[in-house]
Order: structure tokens, then sequence, then C-alpha cells
């Protein structure tokens, strides 16, 4: 097999070093300029736009990146897993793959980046780092790498004092791209086991791990295992992702039912008399206007239960005929003079803009008295529309007479209008306004 011939000295492996969380592997951090002096640090490294995507190694400081060897990257975790540090955040961090020195751009945050640890900058990897903090268990891992006679290295980390803490570092015999190393990465999980879910925001190989070492009040442990390395060809061979399942598409139930189970139908025994809805909104003495919405909800849900197919159009026309008071009904529309171009629609030798809202209410509804805003208590045909046609046996009783005028009052500036009311055959017109 082709991990029998190499040997370990001939494993090349990427692998770069950081002193700290907030260290991004640049000596001064990149700022744009003219962008805001108030976030800017003193010591930035100012670039323009002609400097995207530029190399720049002046400005780089890591604590390590290069390309070693497996037995190299060795011999450096094992003098590190010897150092004693008082927490994690005294120790360093590595990351699987060596970064390119070119200034690249935060597209995120509309900025360059800091320093050079970014995705943009991720070379190849060839090495796998697994971080275990639920579900598997130390001393269970180290036996099945040795049972399969797998090089691998794994060590606890500063938080472990269970053994359900710990990083897994797995050579691969040739370098993977950084979208092929998210995948090997799940391959090894799946190896483990099945059912096993690792942390998703480590799969990369630019995400970081902090090195072993001796920390205070966790129980620490490294080894090293030999055995055989596999390529990501083998890994993915091994431990294949799950066959997606096949969407099944069920046919869009268009069927509508009552509360009997039964099909709706125009067929179904309901009278708009069954609502008691409708018998309480007959024997309302004011207010009827304000109801209309609610009774047609509680029509439409009485006819459902009942499974009758009550359909829009016939929804409408109970809210406009006579079926349900007897009588038609008068739907109050605001109607806002029309705006000429050029001019504006508030009265003449006013200084003040009206307000452009229309206002919804009964004959004599108070409206709002903010500024410029007029107050509307007039029933001419104008400020009214009946929108039902109005049987000829039995015309309305309530409609304004024909020579009512309409005044209209701005408050702001005491300015009226006054119109004729026109018949109800003439259509509606914009009034002049007066002087």
């Amino acid at each position: 097999m082709e991990n029998e011939q190499r040997s370990q000295d001939e494993l090349e492996i990427p692998v770069s070093l950081f002193k700290s969380i907030h260290d991004y592997g640049a000596r001064r951090p990149f700022w744009l300029k003219g962008a805001n002096e108030a976030e800017r640090e003193t010591n930035a490294w100012v670039v323009d736009y002609d400097d995207i995507s530029t190399d720049c190694p002046d400005n780089a400081d890591f604590l390590d990146n290069r390309v070693t060897t497996w037995e190299g990257l060795v011999k450096i975790m094992t003098n590190f897993s010897k150092i004693p540090f008082a927490d994690k955040k005294a120790a360093p961090l590595f990351a699987s793959t060596q970064f390119k020195t070119v200034i690249r751009w935060d597209n995120d945050r509309g900025r360059p980046y800091k320093g050079f640890r970014n995705q943009q900058n991720a070379q190849t990897s060839a090495m796998v780092v697994i971080d275990e903090d639920r579900g598997l268990h130390y001393k269970a891992v180290v036996e099945y790498f040795r049972d399969n006679e797998l090089e691998a290295i794994i060590h606890t980390t500063a938080s472990n004092t269970t053994g359900e803490r710990f990083h897994i570092i797995i050579p691969l015999l040739n370098p993977v791209s950084f979208t092929e190393h998210k995948q090997v990465v799940l391959a090894v999980c799946r190896f483990l086991d099945p059912d096993w879910v690792p942390d998703t925001t480590k799969l990369t190989c630019d995400s970081m791990f902090y090195v072993p070492g001796c920390y205070d009040g966790a129980d620490n442990h490294f080894v090293h295992i030999k055995g055989g390395v596999l390529g990501a060809e083998h890994w993915l061979e091994i431990a294949p992702p799950a066959a997606e399942p096949e969407e099944v598409r069920r046919p869009r139930e268009t069927t509508r039912t009552g509360l009997s189970g039964a099909l709706l139908s125009k067929e179904a025994a309901w009278s708009v008399d069954d609502c008691r809805a409708v018998q309480e909104y007959r024997g309302l003495g004011s207010g009827r206007h304000a109801k209309v919405f609610g009774l047609l909800s509680a029509i439409a849900k009485s006819a459902y239960n009942r499974g009758y197919l009550l359909d829009d159009y016939e929804l409408a026309d109970l809210g406009t005929s006579t079926r349900i008071t007897g009588q038609a009904h008068l739907i109050h529309i605001v109607r806002l003079p029309a705006r000429r171009a050029g001019r504006s629609a508030r009265p003449r030798g006013s200084t003040t803009r009206t307000s452009r809202r229309p206002t919804i209410g009964g004959p004599g509804a108070n409206q709002s008295r903010g500024s410029g805003a007029p107050k509307r208590s007039c029933r001419c045909k104008r400020c009214w529309r009946i929108i039902a046609p109005i049987p000829p046996s039995s015309p309305p009783t309530n409609l304004p007479p024909k020579n009512i005028v309409c005044r209209t009052t701005t408050t702001a500036t005491n300015a009226t209008t006054r119109h004729k009311t026109q018949s109800p055959q003439a259509p509606l017109t914009t009034p002049r306004q007066g002087r």
C-alpha cells in the first residue's frame, strides 16, 4: 500500500502557530485609508483599495507558519505537552494549514482583514484535527486507534476533567484543498461513531486549536500512537457520507372539510339565519358599520362548520345585500381631492400641508385635530358613497339631502371650501377650491 511505502519523514504537514486567539499573524493590523478614524488603532498599517490582494510579507508575524514533516510535528506537540500553563489563555494555538501573507478584503465587515489569518489565505492541509467535547471518551478513542493501527496524536485539553475533552490529530498521505479538508474531517468522525456529531465550528483547516500542555486543574494526557497513514480518498471510502433520503412529494390536498369531516358543498343544509352572530347583529340599535367585518367572519365560520361551500363572491354579496339586515349598507369612504400636476392638494391660501392619510369613520365622527389635519363631519355625496345597488322598491331613508353643503374646515388656517352636492346619477368630481 502507498501508506507503507512512504515514511513519516516524507509526509509534508502544513502548520501555523499563533500566540493567542487574537493573533492574526500580522505585526500591525491593516486599516483602510479614509475609514472612521475614531476606530483606528494607533499602530495600524494603512492600506488603500489598490493594496488589496497584494503580498505583504513585511507585516507578517506568525509564531510559526511553514510546512514541516509529521515527525517534526510530533516533536513540537510533545514539547508543548510538557510545558505548564496556568490556563488555556496562556497557551499558544495551532492551525492545520499554512497561511499566505496577502492582504484580503472582509466582505462581511466591508474592510480589510486585520491580518493574514482568514479562509482566503488558507492553503492546503495534510492533517485532520478533531475537537471532541461531548459523546466520546479519551481512553476508548486511544484503544480504538491502537486496535486499528492508525497513526495519531491524542491529547486532552485545558478543560478536561472527566476524559471527554480532547483533540485528535491524524496525518494524511497527501495534502488536500480547503473544501476537501472538511469532507475528510466528517469522514473520520463517521469512522469513530456514525451517530456522533462533532463541533461544526471546527471543521475547516483555518480553525485554531490549543496546543497540548500541563494545564492547572485539568486531567492532562498525551499519547502518540504509531501506525498506518491513510489518504483522503481512503477515509472517504471507509466512512462514506450517508445517502440523503429521497424527498417524497405528496400531492397537495385541496379538499376542504367541515367539522363533520364531509366535503364542503353547495348542497349542504345551511342558511345565514343559522348564524348566531347575525341574530345579535340585527338586534343592534347603532354601531352596525363597525361590526360588519366581524359579522362576515362569523358567517364564514358558521358555513364551514356546517360543511357549506361559501365562496368569496357569495360572502361579499352577504355584506352588501339585504339578506342580513333587510336594508342596503352604506360604506364610508373618504375621497381626497385629486392632485393636479405641479399643484398641491391643500386649500388655496393655506400654508400648512394637510394630512394625506385617508380618515375612515361614520357621520359626525370627530377626526384628529393635529397640525393641519382637517375635521370631516359631513354626509354629502363627496364623503359618502353607496357600493351596493339599492332596490327601487325599498329606497333607503338615511341618504343626505341633495342640497346639503359640504364644509371642510382646516383648523390650522381656518380655510374653508364649499361645494354643492350633485345628483346621484352625476359622476363625482373634484370641487373647485373657494377663495
